[in-house]
């Protein structure tokens, strides 16, 4: 279903309707694939995130150390 649906965005909707089918046609209901998908997608966002901060803390980090070390240099 993730390969199928590759070109929608964040994938709305797309992992908790496959979610939902696998998991109905095992026989348990919809509710606990749309449920880990939601999961999975809330965990996704909070570790993109994370990643986004870290990135820019350590990018604007790096950017003032060299300005700071060649001052000579034209950016």
């Amino acid at each position: 279903v993730t390969v199928a649906f590759k070109f929608v965005p964040f994938q709305v909707g797309v992992g908790e309707f496959g979610g939902g089918l696998i998991t109905q046609l095992l026989g348990l209901g919809a509710a606990p694939g749309v449920t880990l998908q939601v999961v999975r997608k809330a965990r996704m966002a909070v570790w993109s995130l994370i990643g986004t901060a870290l990135l820019v803390r350590l990018g604007a980090r790096r950017i003032l150390d060299d300005a700071a070390a060649d001052p000579s240099s034209e950016r």
